[in-house]
């Protein structure tokens, strides 16, 4: 039996380890780390992949929050805020209801992995987001054939927005089996986007205005004012002792004033 590529790329650097939910992003992982990639690039580039080949999950639009050891701790927080409007007032008046919903636009906030990926290319990496980005970025374009595990992630999430009359989803990836093969030419446009222009084209530029205009005719409060006022935080993590082990814990994000 011939062997398979994720190992050969495995054995190429033997005092490190690359672990994800599906197995493309832990190979695009591993294969940073054997072409000479730093801990860092690699994690990125499993980070993009899981974008991509997960699409039930957050990814471009979900948030950040790292921990890395260089010699020091040091813990990043890309954590987006709640739009400017979204008072406990106005959502209540909007929605309906007395605590925040579960989906639609109110829980919504301001994605920050963007802008974290590149703050962590910036600190630490040693190649460009376009590198990093590159098995994201076909399997964005080629696309990639879905497992059973991944089907029934697309189809849970598919017929949980449906209950909530939430219909972008199932528009996008219709009925997905095992086998089908995913392609999403749009996202790869953006990962193309930011390899040339950078996070300002997200946060400054027509993807930012896309998203709050989206977020808006859902009903919510988002604005391009909110997406462009993003920052994230390099912040002190929770620690506590467990028998000869010191665990580290993102903070909590404390409310603004």
């Amino acid at each position: 039996m011939s062997e398979s590529v994720w190992l050969r790329e495995a054995r190429a650097y033997p005092n490190g380890v690359v672990a994800t939910p599906h197995y493309l992003a832990s190979s695009a992982g591993a294969a940073m780390l054997a072409d000479g990639g730093n801990a860092v690039d690699a994690a990125l580039a499993a980070n993009l992949t899981l974008a991509i080949v997960t699409p039930y999950m957050c990814g471009f639009g979900g948030d950040l929050l790292t921990i890395v050891w260089d010699g020091a701790v040091n813990a990043y927080r890309g954590v987006g805020r709640a739009p400017a409007g979204s008072t406990a007032m106005a959502v209540r008046a909007q929605s309906g209801e007395e605590s925040m919903p579960v989906f639609g636009p109110h829980p919504v906030t301001v994605p920050g992995a963007v802008d974290g990926w590149f703050t962590m290319l910036d600190k630490w990496g040693t190649r460009s987001f376009g590198d990093v980005a590159q098995r994201a970025l076909r399997y964005a374009e080629e696309g990639f054939p879905v497992t059973r595990r991944g089907a029934f992630f697309f189809n849970t999430t598919a017929q949980t927005f449906e209950y909530f009359d939430l219909h972008d989803f199932s528009r996008f990836y219709g009925d997905v089996r095992p086998g089908t093969w995913v392609r999403q030419p749009e996202v790869g446009r953006l990962i193309r986007m930011l390899a040339a222009d950078g996070p300002d084209v997200y946060y400054k530029g027509p993807v930012g205005a896309a998203i709050a205009a989206r977020v808006q005719e859902a009903g919510g409060f988002m604005t391009a004012d909110d997406i462009a006022a993003h920052t994230g935080a390099w912040v002190e993590p929770l620690r506590a002792r467990f028998r000869e082990a010191e665990i580290l814990e993102m903070p909590p994000l404390r409310r603004r004033g």
